[in-house]
């Protein structure tokens, strides 16, 4: 439902294509990796440093022991990563009024479909971070399937989507957002995928 209801119309479009990559170690590094929230402060601290120097966003207090964020298991291997806190929902929100147009029309269309309450709810998560046991992940701007191929060999598919009924400009700041972690020349999985080396080698 997090994921879904990004969208006001509660629907998704996963027509974007398939970003696919693969790595020599064990399905279980990515399945983890996934879900994990103490990794982000030290292995991606370059892309951190990146985001406050040309954004003035300053994440890394995020990824520390203090850090508002819940990793919950619920169930079954099933793992929910919690990334709602008051700053989360003060740097979506702000003051309605100064958004930028394509930002302050979406947000009013998230209070329109689901009620004031849910779209801040919604909004303060930011998106899904969930894994579905085994190999089955929503991670905020796409659905993530781990395949093993063997004991030490992984494939790992993602498939961007796109929310139905916001605008364009909404669609393609979180496509960039995908590319920039986790495209080939991103700030984030490229890092994920060396520790899953250097892990496999050890």
């Amino acid at each position: 439902d997090i994921a879904f209801d990004l969208s006001p119309t509660g629907k998704i479009d996963v027509s974007c294509g398939t970003h696919k990559y693969g790595y020599a170690g064990n399905w279980k590094l990515q399945a983890e990796n996934s879900t994990d929230g103490y990794h982000l402060g030290f292995l991606h601290r370059s892309m951190l440093q990146i985001l406050m120097e040309r954004a003035g966003i300053n994440a890394a207090p995020g990824y520390t022991g203090k850090s508002p964020f819940l990793v919950k298991s619920i169930g079954n291997g099933h793992v929910a990563w919690d990334m709602s806190s008051p700053e989360s929902e003060a740097l979506i929100l702000g003051n309605n009024a100064d958004l930028p147009p394509a930002q302050k029309e979406y947000v009013d269309s998230l209070i329109a479909a689901h009620g004031q309450d849910h779209a801040r709810k919604v909004l303060r998560r930011g998106g899904a971070h969930v894994l579905i046991f085994p190999n089955l992940v929503f991670i905020q701007t796409h659905i993530r399937i781990i395949r093993p191929i063997a004991v030490g060999n992984t494939e790992v598919f993602l498939y961007p989507y796109r929310l139905c009924e916001v605008s364009s400009a909404i669609n393609t700041r979180r496509l960039k957002g995908h590319q920039s972690f986790y495209g080939p020349a991103g700030g984030g999985a490229t890092d994920d995928l060396e520790v899953f080396d250097r892990v496999s080698r050890g």
